[in-house]
């Protein structure tokens, strides 16, 4: 059996050698204070080291994020700079992108064409009609409707348009220019 000068016993030498090493009778008020606030300053230091590589961290993601090139998914804008998560370029993109969404359907149409129309030139990307601004359709290349986002758009005339649509026509993007193939 293990005593300290505190009083308490101890039946194993691991329990008592662990309780001399921060007993304020065992150790004196001195030696105790000095040892309560080394532990406080590591416990400082780790946790401005858990921040710093924190900062770090988001750091690193800032640049490599600048490296690529982004775009705003409401306008389409080149991004300087990070805002928030990184979809959009503004806080009225943001907002006017999550209003959008919300909306119902018809409503939805009515902004992505809107934005491509905002975005893009109004003739057909493939034939270059331009004639009449209001028959002009807004496609999307993947066909999925869900996918509104400016880089999924394109402006086309109704012919080229039934084309994709009901004939088996694919759209093919060379040298800058769209162009349709049968398939």
């Amino acid at each position: 059996m293990y005593i300290c000068k505190c009083g308490k016993t101890f039946d194993k030498p691991n329990d008592f050698n662990g309780h001399k090493s921060h007993c304020k009778v065992h150790l004196g008020e001195k030696r105790y204070l000095e040892i309560i606030n080394i532990r406080k300053e590591c416990a400082r230091k780790a946790h401005i080291t858990q921040k710093q590589n924190y900062l770090e961290q988001q750091r690193i993601k800032n640049e490599l994020w600048a490296k690529e090139e982004h775009r705003c998914e409401y306008c389409n804008r080149i991004m300087n700079y990070k805002y928030g998560s990184g979809r959009f370029c503004n806080k009225s993109c943001a907002n006017s992108y999550s209003s959008s969404h919300t909306s119902n359907f018809q409503n939805s149409i009515q902004t992505y064409r809107e934005r491509a129309l905002k975005v893009f030139p109004h003739k057909c990307a493939v034939c270059g009609y331009d004639e009449e601004e209001k028959i002009l359709q807004v496609h999307h290349k993947d066909s999925d409707r869900n996918n509104s986002k400016l880089d999924n758009l394109i402006i086309l005339c109704p012919n080229c348009h039934c084309k994709i649509s009901f004939c088996n026509y694919k759209l093919i993007y060379l040298d800058g220019n769209y162009s349709l193939s049968k398939e």
